[in-house]
């Protein structure tokens, strides 16, 4: 494995082997020993948007196993793509540096700085894939219960967000059995109300409907449902809890009213922020 960009692009053996070794380092650095693995290498960490956490654990787990790393931000180089090609700026940063980390707002990015990058190229988030979110969840799950692939898991919510799509892909991609239970109120994502109160006359779009979440699964190798009816819950649940113990992961698809399906996020009252450059016109 040159790069780590997504879930689905490794194998699972990789996925395993990742794990493992995580898992070994972590025993380790608990026990008090140190294994400097990475003692004279430097990791560049470009960040088009900020995160805390992200920048904290890249920075001290390169520093704890010896290595280094630089925080760039896009002002510091004119943006990733923006003064230069992107496939100018990786052959400078390959020559100084050993790997490359990005957290970027759209995923072809990362896939871009991959191609043109002979250093490994790490995907710290973009609009598609968190597959680093996605690994730390299956090894903590791994640390704590010992048997991932044993473990009963259910997750209600409204399946609109990425890492939650990225850690169903894990789960199926190493056969943890999971039960997921999303919610479709048959409206235009999970934003529409909000959109509409803040943008109040400046709102325009047409009646767009949500994904199915099911068929979703499907695409991902995990067993899809869509419940209409209030008295097949309970049987379309014993049935996805019964396929747990196999490994199987299904996503149940409750399909509500309206009236049951307006959410209410704070952060989606914010004033937008327009980062990329092609919306920048937008008001």
């Amino acid at each position: 494995m040159k790069d780590f960009i997504s879930i689905e692009s490794c194998a699972a053996e990789e996925l395993q082997e990742l794990l493992s070794l995580s898992g070994e380092l972590k025993k380790l650095y608990k026990s008090g020993g140190r294994d400097l693995c990475l003692s004279g290498k430097t990791l560049i960490m470009l960040f088009e948007k900020p995160s805390l956490r992200t920048r904290m654990s890249f920075h001290i787990a390169m520093t704890e196993l010896g290595g280094s790393a630089i925080y760039v931000k896009p002002e510091d180089i004119g943006g990733i793509g923006k003064r230069e090609p992107i496939k100018d700026m990786v052959r400078v940063l390959e020559r100084y540096a050993h790997g490359i980390m990005a957290r970027t707002f759209e995923h072809e990015t990362v896939i871009e700085l991959a191609e043109f990058s002979k250093v490994p190229v790490i995907n710290a988030l973009t609009d598609w894939s968190h597959p680093c979110q996605a690994m730390s969840d299956v090894l903590t799950i791994q640390e704590h219960c010992g048997r991932p692939d044993a473990v009963k898991i259910a997750y209600v919510g409204d399946g609109a967000f990425g890492i939650s799509l990225n850690e169903l892909l894990t789960c199926a991609r190493e056969k943890i059995g999971v039960t997921v239970v999303v919610f479709n109120n048959r409206q235009w994502g999970a934003e529409k109300k909000n959109h509409v109160d803040f943008y109040s006359r400046r709102f325009q779009a047409v009646d767009l409907a949500n994904p199915s979440w099911a068929a979703v699964a499907k695409a991902f190798g995990c067993d899809g449902v869509t419940v209409e009816r209030l008295t097949d819950v309970g049987p379309a649940l014993q049935d996805a809890v019964r396929a747990q113990s196999e490994g199987t992961c299904t996503v149940l698809e409750m399909m509500v009213t309206q009236e049951l399906g307006d959410p209410f996020r704070r952060d989606a009252l914010s004033k937008p922020v327009r980062h990329l450059e092609k919306y920048q016109a937008y008001t």
